[in-house]
């Protein structure tokens, strides 16, 4: 009886350790039509509606106070057109 419940045990372990990794491969994992479609909706917000574009997009995407700011604030590159 011991040695069943060692060997439920064990694989127990491993399938939690399976569930973590696959949502860690998850949380990497981009829908690229999501992505899309929520950037084109942020480019297409009015500007007085563009802090609230801001909010969504740190949120979905896990992005940092920082990193936001760095986004939006920034007068060359690719990322001028966030604001």
């Amino acid at each position: 009886m011991r040695a069943v419940i060692d060997e439920k045990a064990i694989e127990l372990d491993k399938s939690r350790k399976r569930l973590a990794e696959a949502r860690e491969a998850a949380q990497k994992t981009i829908d690229k039509e999501l992505a899309k479609n929520l950037l084109l909706k942020y480019i297409a917000l009015p500007a007085a509606k563009k802090e609230e574009g801001h909010s969504v997009l740190q949120h979905v995407f896990g992005l940092t106070a920082e990193e936001l700011e760095q986004a939006t604030n920034s007068g060359a590159g690719w990322s001028s057109w966030l604001r």
